[in-house]
């Protein structure tokens, strides 16, 4: 655990060192690769934010109001859209111009049981997908439609205050559902004895099992020295777990897009943060850039200690 909290650690410091860089970074024309330059960003993880709407609020167990102990992070807190939005004026008075916010898709409540058989929520953060054609429940609203324009909202609003808005993308994986590898890959069918709320598989077509590789997780262990194998193993296998999106299927990888260039239309938010791009082709990248048409940086996190 207090390697996790370390890992945890380099990377907050990596992002905070990206949102420094983004500050002081002159300004130049904007295009769909630049348009970020000069500008000042504050990130949001949504539910550690504010909580505007209790009514959108995870139930029963999944959900927190403190962090007495280090299990009690993993847990929801209420942060919501509705949070951000009442804050807009607050953010904009302290001089930023953009804000990057956790993804916005429908996530996974609860993961499958650990190898002692405990299970952890993972929604808090988004980056466990469900529904990635949904918006997030917990931080709009139950109804879908009216989810969606709670996040079309908040978008205006930055609008309005001259702030753009930077979206979360997870294009390369799902939540952890599929048990096994290779063609003993399956999702469970009997949720006897599982958290309420467990969802067994993503919901479809994301719970087609052939759209995923099926090798197991990353071995972080032999990423170094990096080679064409150790690169392939970083692209093919699953990152913690989360089911990896096999991105050669091209319905596969048209749905995963689709859904992501859907929330760029329908808000008119201004560019992408892309999850684990460390772990996609950069052919995939530059194609989910070009598909976007907005600015796009991307995670690329090292596990090397050393670096």
């Amino acid at each position: 655990m207090k390697r996790m909290y370390k890992r945890i650690a380099k990377l907050m410091s990596a992002i905070l060192c990206m949102a420094l860089i983004f500050t002081i970074l002159p300004a130049i024309p904007a295009s769909a690769a630049t348009s970020l330059r000069g500008e000042s960003i504050y990130q949001i993880m949504v539910d550690r934010y504010y909580d505007g709407d209790p009514t959108n609020n995870a139930t029963g167990e999944a959900f927190r109001y403190t962090e007495n102990t280090q299990d009690d992070y993993r847990y929801m807190h209420g942060g919501d859209w509705q949070g951000i939005i009442e804050k807009i004026p607050y953010i904009k008075g302290m001089g930023y111009t953009a804000i990057w916010i956790s993804p916005v898709t429908d996530p996974q409540l609860w993961g499958v049981p650990d190898a002692n058989g405990t299970q952890w929520p993972t929604a808090y953060h988004g980056y466990h997908v469900y529904d990635p054609n949904r918006a997030n429940r917990y931080f709009g609203a139950e109804d879908p439609q009216e989810s969606k324009e709670i996040l079309k909202e908040l978008v205006d609003t930055c609008h309005e205050n001259g702030i753009k808005v930077i979206i979360d993308v997870v294009p390369n994986h799902v939540g952890d559902y599929l048990q096994g590898i290779g063609s003993d890959a399956h999702y469970l069918t009997d949720s006897t004895g599982l958290k309420a709320g467990t969802q067994l598989q993503p919901v479809a077509p994301f719970n087609n099992v052939q759209w995923y590789h099926n090798l197991g997780d990353i071995n972080w262990d032999l990423e170094h020295p990096h080679t064409a194998e150790s690169t392939q193993m970083l692209e093919d296998h699953d990152l913690g777990g989360l089911d990896d999106i096999d991105l050669d299927n091209e319905d596969a990888k048209s749905a995963i897009y689709d859904s992501i260039k859907d929330w760029f239309t329908y808000t008119g938010a201004d560019a992408a943060r892309v999850d684990a791009a460390k772990c996609m082709k950069p052919s995939d990248i530059h194609e989910l850039q070009e598909y976007l048409g907005v600015a796009t940086f991307g995670e690329n996190f090292d596990m090397d200690h050393a670096c």
